[in-house]
């Protein structure tokens, strides 16, 4: 017995019908839901990076690494150790949710710090980071990127 997939009955099968207006809605909350706190996951790492940053020169006894806010969403680091310089920049779109965080590096650490990138996403009404299916917090990045910087 064959299967007509014209036959009436037979459109759209092992496909669920979307109701648009549903569709539309749940993308605007998700938008919403970026917008609102986005932002804040980016403060929280950026607040990470500059404890990390201030740890490793209240250790040093003097300022061997320096953050610079460029703008609302880049970051850079330089580390400054016996001449040698390696720069860590950093980049955040709230709204780009397949790229949302992305980081380099240039200078000795290149060597052995890959360049990575991570999405945004929104689970149950909360926006998280997520790498490699993998949920993070913006504090294990922020620790992720310092050591990277390190890395020499």
């Amino acid at each position: 017995m064959s299967i007509s997939r014209g036959a009436a009955g037979a459109v759209n099968v092992g496909k669920p019908i979307e109701d648009p207006p549903r569709k539309n809605t749940e993308n605007y909350e998700k938008r919403k839901l970026l917008e609102e706190q986005g932002p804040l996951l980016w403060d929280r790492l950026r607040a990470q990076m500059t404890k990390l940053c201030s740890a490793l020169n209240a250790e040093y006894g003097k300022e061997v690494v320096t953050t610079q806010m460029e703008s609302a969403g880049e970051m850079d680091a330089r580390l400054s150790v016996a001449g040698a310089v390696s720069k860590l920049s950093v980049t955040f779109d709230a709204v780009s949710p397949s790229c949302a965080l992305k980081w380099f590096y240039s200078g000795p650490a290149t060597r052995t710090s890959p360049d990575r990138r991570c999405r945004i996403y929104v689970h149950n009404g909360t926006v998280g980071f997520q790498a490699n299916a993998t949920p993070y917090t913006p504090e294990v990045f922020a620790k992720q990127m310092f050591e990277g910087l390190l890395s020499e």
